[in-house]
């Protein structure tokens, strides 16, 4: 067994020690950053229609052709995608830091699983307090697990990968096909209470009702999302083991095929299932249909959208990338934050704008909330080594305060 194994399981704490600072500017992958900041958008601009709108329907309502497009537009482009980067992104940073622990000599396994807890804590209270769609869960839950398969090789992680989205997806096809030969069993609609307390209600009334809501929505997020995000999770691990991401010049001829022919098989999956979605917003039979085929198109169009990322920005991307990269440096306190916003602006409590923001509105507000939080995090990051709940989530992590300015 290596020195760096030998010290891994023995849980140096000297070694331990050694590994306590956080990367330096020269160990950051820029371009992994920018795309944690283009994925924030991705995500914002899919949750904020469960957000000011209906959490049962989001806005399935707004049938004009204005709104249609909208709708469709957001479908096509955001649905599923961003958060299945966002995976990917997970699973690659578990690589970047078992290649750093083994460099330094350092036990990443009880750092990692308090990593781990810190999100499930995180994700708990972001789901009862703001937001019952929360990821944060689902993330701690498949980090722990695929920790256990840091050591298996590339073949085999992509071998498991591929057998659980395919496993997956065959499964809500499945669903499809049982929900046409049953007939439509109607469409969830919020309660009455729901749209008190979001409508008129103070904060504490919202966070009672969240409370209700996150554990049937937790369910339904790990029976949907967890699945895809295990395997992109664990693609994530294969990639950070290589330099396609931090010398993407090295793999242009490779970035270009995926982005030339995954990206139009991608597109045209994606925009017939959203046009299926938006066809009739009453038929769950068409629902659970388009939910299928994006959860099948959508990796195509996820993976396209990396390789569109990284030709143009490169391993040295240009100076006005710095405000994706800010972001992406900073990406759970933005995730988090958007919540924040978009809630306060949404709720009785704050805004009042539950129920009255159209498909379009949501789009412009959720770039306005979006940029925002960028710049906010450009001009944090200018003084603070970490984000504000990343420090939060770090102190916890090492068990001991972590210095938060430069």
């Amino acid at each position: 067994m290596a020195e760096h194994e030998r010290r891994e399981l023995s849980g140096d704490p000297v070694a331990t020690r050694q590994t306590a600072g956080p990367a330096t500017s020269s160990e950051r992958h820029r371009l992994v950053d920018a795309l944690r900041g283009v994925a924030l958008w991705g995500i914002l601009v899919v949750n904020i229609g469960f957000i000011v709108q209906s959490p049962d329907t989001g806005w399935a309502d707004f049938t004009s052709g204005a709104d249609i497009a909208g709708r469709w537009l957001i479908a096509t482009i955001a649905q599923l995608k961003f958060y299945l980067l966002f995976s990917f992104l997970f699973g690659y940073g578990l690589s970047v830091q078992l290649r750093r622990a083994a460099e330094r000599g350092g036990n990443l396994r009880p750092r990692y699983f308090r990593r781990m807890v810190g999100l499930l804590i995180l994700g708990v209270l972001h789901g009862i307090l703001f937001f019952p769609g929360d990821i944060l869960f689902i993330y701690g839950v498949v980090g722990a697990i695929a920790f256990s398969m840091r050591r298996w090789s590339d073949r085999r992680l992509l071998q498991w990968a591929v057998g659980v989205y395919a496993a997956a997806t065959v499964v809500w096809l499945a669903l499809a096909g049982l929900t046409a030969l049953e007939g439509d069993p109607g469409t969830t609609m919020a309660s009455p209470e729901q749209i008190t307390a979001f409508t008129s209600g103070s904060f504490l009334d919202v966070v009672q009702q969240h409370a209700a809501d996150w554990p049937g929505t937790l369910v339904v997020l790990a029976a949907t999302q967890g699945p895809a995000a295990f395997a992109l999770f664990i693609v994530g691990v294969v990639v950070g083991r290589g330099d396609l991401l931090s010398r993407p010049e090295n793999h242009t001829r490779s970035l270009r095929r995926v982005l030339m022919i995954w990206g139009p098989i991608g597109l045209a999956g994606s925009a017939l299932a959203a046009s299926l979605q938006v066809a009739n917003s009453e038929e769950s039979t068409l629902g659970v249909l388009s939910f299928a085929l994006q959860y099948g198109f959508a990796p195509a169009l996820s993976a396209a959208m990396v390789a569109a990322l990284a030709l143009g920005l490169g391993s040295r991307p240009p100076r006005w990338s710095r405000i994706l990269e800010s972001g992406g440096r900073m990406s759970l306190s933005v995730y988090l934050l958007e919540s924040v916003v978009v809630t306060t602006l949404a709720y009785g409590y704050g805004f009042g704008l539950f129920g009255e923001v159209a498909p379009w509105g949501g789009i412009g507000l959720s770039i306005a909330i979006w940029l925002g939080l960028s710049l906010f995090a450009m001009a944090w990051m200018a003084w603070a080594r970490f984000g504000p709940f990343e420090w939060v989530l770090r102190s916890w992590t090492y068990l001991r305060l972590q210095p938060l300015r430069q």
